[in-house]
């Protein structure tokens, strides 16, 4: 009895990343398909009339991290201004 062999149908995206990753992993073989824009996948203008609102809330660690960014800032300064000051 002979053996059947069953293979799915594959959709045109689907045999298109297929033959993309055979490329990819076939470097002796160089296939060059061109593609054309269609009508559905054209760049098109996006326009926004109204931004979305956006909550920004603050907790502790928000406050703390400014804190000690603000701190930091104040060590490099004062280090800037002993630097300039002991400079031979």
């Amino acid at each position: 009895m002979p053996k059947t062999i069953i293979r799915p149908i594959l959709s045109k995206q689907k045999a298109l990343r297929l033959r993309s990753l055979a490329n990819l992993t076939a470097p002796h073989r160089e296939i060059a398909i061109p593609i054309q824009p269609t009508p559905a996948n054209q760049e098109k203008t996006i326009r926004v009339p109204e931004l979305p609102t956006v909550n920004v809330r603050t907790d502790g660690w928000t406050k703390t991290y400014v804190f000690f960014t603000g701190g930091l800032f104040l060590v490099g300064i004062f280090g800037v201004r002993v630097s300039n000051v002991y400079t031979v």
